[in-house]
């Protein structure tokens, strides 16, 4: 399995609508992925001491599978990050391996 990691980090003068990230705007990632994407897990923080906002793992066969999906719908996925947050979010992208 290949994963997307979407990290938001909690810096100062920093904001972030958990609401609309969670209802509004991943779900038009996932449409936008359709079956490439393998599942979506968003990691929310227990508190505001932690040192991101939100952290989503996203699931794919492959790099390619992932890019094939995502790349069309970069730049409309991309410029709805401002509804949410005023970050830039760190990726990592990484084969998953059991332990």
């Amino acid at each position: 399995m290949f994963r997307i990691t979407v990290m938001y980090s909690r810096v100062k003068d920093s904001y972030f609508d958990l609401n609309y990230y969670q209802n509004t705007h991943m779900p038009m990632v996932k449409g936008y992925l359709g079956n490439a994407c393998k599942g979506i897990q968003i990691e929310i923080p227990i508190n505001e001491e932690q040192p991101y906002h939100a952290i989503a793992h996203l699931l794919f066969e492959s790099l390619e599978s992932f890019q094939k999906s995502y790349l069309p719908h970069s730049e409309v996925v991309r410029a709805d990050i401002p509804n949410y947050t005023n970050l830039t979010p760190s990726v990592q992208m990484g084969s998953v391996v059991d332990a």
